[in-house]
């Protein structure tokens, strides 16, 4: 589906040009939008067929993200940085963000440093998330470090299901490995270890958290603790699905993610974005940490 007519334009963040596509124009008149982050070594067309699909009501933004497949071993700045002025230079109003695996995490580095700001409502995707520092020993980093290899090539797969049982996936998920490097790996494990550090209960938007039965990468767990941080949060687990639930199955995935739009979207009683700003700054003022 990411083949069919988008609007592109340009925006400039950290010294870098960064793409962004629109594929539906429909919140126009009512001004909601969504805003889709794709996770590490993945690409904006990963959110495609939901953008569209959302596209009749809401305008739809993909970016095309600093740690993107093309994205090389060099990020301009700390992730939750690059979210900031990646959400200034939107030129939006107010918006639903949905954040999938990295992004999701990085995320909230962002609501931990920045609070909500112009975000209306919040859906994580497959977060990478813990509640606890015990949590993290040896043998967690040595299962993100023996199994990245295979959650590349399950993207890959994700993305390009013929390319499953095809015999040179995995020379293709070597390659993207090799473009992420050690240095790239560590920013992903080094936000993953902070985030029981993260202050989150301060940020008081509808958070909805997804995640996959199957997943092997973000397992469930991680979704429904990440919900628990949040004041307002709900999670689902999706049954059957693995990391990439928007790819496996669209349609339920956008009906999933429409559902919690329009209950808590624009018009909704809770606070507005643009004028909790304050409220968020003062709260954080008052002892909430940033986690960069």
């Amino acid at each position: 589906m990411s083949d069919e007519p988008y609007a592109r334009r340009t925006i400039a963040v950290g010294g870098r040009r960064l793409e962004v596509y629109e594929l539906g124009g429909g919140g126009r008149s009512s001004g909601e939008a969504i805003v889709f982050l794709h996770g590490m070594a993945a690409s904006w067309s990963i959110w495609a067929p939901v953008a569209r699909r959302l596209g009749a009501r809401a305008r739809t933004l993909c970016v095309e993200l600093p740690w993107s497949s093309d994205g090389g071993r060099e990020w301009a700045m700390a992730p939750a940085r690059s979210l900031h002025m990646i959400f200034r230079s939107l030129g939006l109003d107010r918006f639903t963000v949905v954040a999938h695996s990295f992004a999701a995490t990085a995320l909230l580095a962002y609501l931990d440093r920045y609070g909500a700001g112009l975000l209306e409502t919040i859906v994580c995707v497959c977060p990478f998330y813990q509640d606890a520092v015990e949590k993290f020993d040896w043998s967690t980093l040595v299962y993100f470090v023996d199994r990245f290899h295979g959650f590349l090539r399950e993207g890959l797969v994700a993305r390009q299901p013929s390319y499953a049982g095809g015999p040179t996936v995995d020379q293709m998920a070597a390659r993207v490995q090799e473009r992420i490097g050690p240095e790239g790996w560590l920013q992903f494990f080094g936000l993953f270890c902070r985030t029981p550090r993260l202050r989150l209960s301060h940020v008081e938007r509808p958070v909805l958290v997804l995640g996959g039965s199957g997943d092997i990468a973000s397992r469930p767990r991680y979704s429904r603790e990440l919900a628990a941080a949040f004041p307002r949060a709900e999670v689902r687990i999706l049954r059957g699905r693995g990391h990439f639930p928007m790819l496996q199955n669209p349609a339920e995935f956008t009906a999933v993610v429409e559902q919690f739009v329009s209950r808590h979207g624009r018009g909704r009683p809770h606070a507005r974005a643009l004028g909790s700003r304050g409220a968020d700054r003062l709260r954080m003022a008052k002892g909430v940490k940033s986690c960069r």
